[in-house]
């Protein structure tokens, strides 16, 4: 009954309030149409109700947009900073790839200048076979790619980040201890000590093949005694000579005993084998540095043209061909077309 009666008493509140009026009264200052509207005092009381709400709303609103909008802009600077560490970490990956590469290339480079420095030892030193075509295609191929990667290795090489895409994704990092820089760097100092331990490595092999180079082109120089370890005599020296006519002798003669072996003075090339008119038969060995040797009256020759001859290599073997007047070798050395005195270079 009470409860009932409650509710009646608010519901006579109510339509009490909806028929309160209250009354506004628009004026002008001067001379004009004056406004004037009822509203419920029902209707009042919502609608500020309703306007608080609303202010209460937006200012809750305001407050979580200022929160969100500070939020993105510190997301924005944390993956800025990302972005430049990405960056920066991708030059350097990119400089040590090429960095890499130019090690991979030296290392390279080492091994088949020390296969060319092996194959021109043995030339050199003097083995027991000739250099076979083989090898001599080896070395072609082998200089041909050495100045390759040596053109490659001295050409400059600007190092940035051109094509580069960075991957700005990064899954459970934190900007502290993103930052790898350190350990890139680590790493990139590890290769610099590597390049120049290789530089020189580099410097003390190309010290080596520029010896032994200077030993092969030394090998090509006439200072051998065609007449080593064989019996002869000097029967006649370089120069001007009365017998067997008067006449400028271009070479030495060396006196033995018939078929007495003949060898190479140095390294060369078969350029003459056979016949050559008052030489009777005999060989001419050019030795690519200017140098060539002669080797007349010859009982038979033991070359043919295009051989490459090692020093100490036998080419003939002695006689008294041609225009001669007993068994011997006659021997001459030119350079630069020159004929010169043996005895400057061999001692007999």
């Amino acid at each position: 009954m009470r409860f009932f009666k409650s509710k009646i008493d608010d519901f006579e509140n109510a339509r009490h309030d909806f028929s309160r009026k209250y009354t506004f009264i628009i004026a002008p200052n001067t001379y004009g149409k004056t406004i004037k509207f009822s509203i419920s005092a029902f209707w009042l009381k919502n609608w500020v109700l309703i306007c608080a709400l609303f202010a209460v709303s937006f200012a809750l609103l305001l407050v979580s947009y200022i929160s969100l909008l500070a939020g993105y802009t510190k997301s924005k600077e944390d993956l800025a900073t990302l972005q430049a560490i990405n960056k920066e970490q991708q030059l350097q990956l990119y400089d040590m790839s090429e960095l890499s590469t130019e090690l991979e290339d030296k290392l390279v480079y080492l091994d088949l200048l020390e296969t060319k420095i092996n194959t021109l030892l043995d030339e050199a030193i003097g083995t027991e076979k000739n250099l076979s075509e083989e090898d001599k295609l080896l070395i072609a191929e082998i200089d041909a790619k050495l100045i390759e990667i040596n053109a490659k290795l001295t050409a400059t090489t600007a190092v940035g980040g051109s094509g580069a895409n960075p991957n700005y994704y990064i899954a459970g990092a934190r900007i502290d201890t993103f930052d790898a820089t350190a350990q890139v760097a680590a790493i990139k100092t590890e290769f610099v000590n590597i390049e120049a331990s290789l530089s020189e490595d580099g410097e003390r092999y190309q010290e080596l093949h520029d010896t032994v180079e200077a030993i092969e082109i030394f090998s090509r120089v006439p200072d051998q005694n065609p007449l080593l370890g064989q019996k002869y005599r000097i029967s006649s020296t370089f120069g001007y000579r009365s017998n067997p006519r008067p006449a400028f002798h271009r070479g030495i003669d060396l006196s033995g005993k018939y078929g007495t072996p003949i060898k190479a003075a140095a390294h060369g090339i078969v350029t003459y084998s056979g016949w050559f008119g008052e030489y009777g038969y005999c060989v001419i060995v050019d030795h690519q540095n200017g140098f060539q040797t002669l080797y007349g009256h010859m009982s038979k020759t033991n070359c043919s043209v295009g051989d490459e001859v090692t020093k100490a290599d036998v080419i003939g073997y002695m006689g008294s061909t041609g225009y001669s007047t007993g068994t011997h070798l006659h021997f001459e050395i030119l350079l630069n077309g020159v004929r010169v005195n043996p005895k400057k270079y061999i001692t007999f």
